[in-house]
């Protein structure tokens, strides 16, 4: 994601948008077996981002980046 403030009171023009990754990833899988139960997978990434906590010094705070797994299983009843 490339993103980018335009237009600010504050000053703050040319940085990212607070929270916005430079990169982001979501992946999802399910199967659905021959006896009615799905299962299913996922995965997210979350690249790092920085967040302006104080507009009146540019005082930027980086947040890590992160890995998110999901599962998932269902079956008709």
């Amino acid at each position: 994601l490339d993103s980018e403030i335009l237009e600010s009171d504050l000053g703050n023009e040319g940085r990212d948008i607070d929270s916005t990754p430079r990169h982001a990833f979501a992946l999802w899988t399910t199967y659905m077996f021959p006896f009615d139960l799905e299962l299913g997978f996922g995965a997210t990434y979350v690249g790092e981002r920085e967040n302006n906590v104080n507009f009146a010094n540019q005082i930027p705070v980086t947040v890590d980046g992160y890995w998110r797994f999901d599962a998932m299983a269902s079956y008709p009843l």
